[in-house]
């Protein structure tokens, strides 16, 4: 308890200093119309899981990030992370390379950047969105799971290409695929080894905005505006894997395809925010002791209302692992409320989860509390 206690006297005493001023991220350093900006990211975490009496405090997220847009305004971008710094019993961790990718502008009326290497592949809105616009720290499991279902942490070496219109946005893309340890099973003994061989992924994505409010501005992903902007937008993305051959604990292979289909609805006007997504996940790895594979699919949305710096917000969450098994969902109901010192720049908030699940899951239900202090600078 006295960890939890520590972070929440953090929040109540804290919150007293914050000044007013909203800054854009990083220190910039430009020559002509060369451009280097650096900066960086701390998100501080503290949780009580009521169930386990477990208590933990870590850094979600340390990061340094550099970006260099060069005189023709091509830009380098790339940032090196230790994320989920001493969670649990993970200890110190070690850097790592997040996003490192190229963006090429391209003068055409269909395309706008070509970009290579590391960079989002758009499977899910929230995940697309940077972690220091998420409404909650954590993002919705349903779409953690869409994040590695046909690209590694969405982020694999890809190739992708960017245009749009005053009311369109899509992507076009080709990726290296999955990582074996992010495959998860539903049932059986029989685990995955590895995966031997398997397919490139490729995909597109498509947000149509119906309403761009008074400036007639695409709106960026985020899942906060902070109070300070009117949108409405849908999206549409598919992403498949045609091939993916699985080495199993027993010595055997078998082969799958998978396919992500991915839908949402982004509105936002003034003090009000509302996202949802759904998902429908087909090549699934149900149960590898049986080859077995099939359908899962899942839903969530989150809303926040902003009253000056104070952001009351909800949060539901549903992923069925199987979508023939009424026993193998995954549900939880998040409240919770920010408080937004400096928007994105300084944050500070206090939520509350309740996490259930089916028999066929394996886990326990868990009801957790969180306080948090976010950093972008």
């Amino acid at each position: 308890m006295k960890g939890l206690l520590i972070s929440v006297i953090l929040f109540l005493n804290i919150t007293t200093f914050a000044k007013e001023e909203d800054r854009g991220w990083g220190l910039s350093l430009g020559e002509g119309t060369s451009n280097i900006r650096i900066g960086g990211r701390i998100q501080a975490i503290g949780v009580h899981n009521f169930d386990t009496g477990f208590k933990d405090l870590y850094l979600r997220r340390a990061r340094v990030n550099l970006q260099y847009q060069t005189q023709r305004h091509h830009m380098i971008y790339m940032d090196l992370r230790n994320d989920n710094l001493n969670e649990g019993d993970q200890g110190e961790g070690s850097l790592s390379i997040g996003d490192a990718f190229y963006e090429i502008p391209i003068d055409s009326p269909f395309i706008d950047d070509i970009t290579l290497f590391r960079s989002k592949v758009d499977v899910s809105y929230s995940q697309t969105a940077s972690s220091k616009d998420l409404i909650h720290p954590n993002r919705s499991r349903v779409s953690d799971y869409a994040s590695n279902f046909v690209v590694h942490n969405r982020r694999a070496t890809n190739l992708q290409a960017n245009g749009g219109n005053d009311w369109l946005t899509y992507q076009l893309v080709i990726s290296d695929g999955i990582q074996s340890e992010e495959v998860e099973k539903l049932s059986g003994t029989t685990t995955i080894s590895n995966i031997s061989k398997q397919d490139l992924t490729y995909g597109a994505k498509a947000r149509f905005y119906l309403w761009n409010g008074v400036d007639n501005k695409k709106a960026e992903l985020q899942e906060t505006f902070y109070g300070a902007k009117k949108t409405l937008s849908f999206g549409l993305g598919a992403f498949v894997n045609p091939k993916i051959q699985y080495t199993l604990s027993d010595g055997r292979k078998i082969s799958h395809s998978r396919t992500l289909y991915n839908g949402e609805i982004s509105f936002a006007y003034n003090h009000f925010r509302f996202l949802a997504e759904g998902f429908l996940f087909k090549g699934d790895i149900l149960d590898p002791s049986q080859s077995r594979f099939g359908d899962a699919w899942g839903t969530y949305m989150r809303s926040e209302y902003i009253l000056g710096k104070v952001a009351p917000y909800i949060g539901l969450n549903y992923l069925r692992r199987d979508k023939n098994q009424r026993d193998s969902y995954e549900t939880s109901q998040l409240v919770g409320i920010n408080y937004y010192a400096q928007k994105k720049s300084r944050r500070y908030g206090i939520s509350f989860e309740n996490i259930e699940n089916g028999r066929l899951i394996g886990l326990s239900d868990r009801k957790k509390v969180m306080t948090y202090l976010l950093l972008d600078y």
